[in-house]
């Protein structure tokens, strides 16, 4: 074996990896298509939960404006009947 024989025998591999390579970063991977169908169906219940999460902060939120204002009103009757008394 010579050198030009070695080294051309190493270069259609170098080369099929780097097609590959450059064709993966094209084109993406490859996921199996049944694992590709799970990822979605994952991702929608997610998106599903996320959601329904956003309107209980909302909710909790509006709670606590509400606790926040019913707090200021008994404070400012707490103290207008401190000034009445003494």
């Amino acid at each position: 074996m010579t050198i030009t024989q070695t080294s051309y025998s190493y270069r259609p591999l170098h080369f099929t990896s780097t097609h590959v390579q450059m064709t993966r970063d094209k084109n993406g991977i490859y996921v199996d298509p049944a694992m590709f169908y799970g990822m979605e169906q994952r991702i929608a219940a997610q998106d599903a939960q996320i959601v329904e999460v956003e309107g209980v902060l909302k909710s909790k939120m509006e709670e606590v404006k509400e606790a926040k204002a019913q707090k200021e009103e008994y404070v400012s009757y707490f103290k207008l009947y401190k000034r009445i008394i003494i």
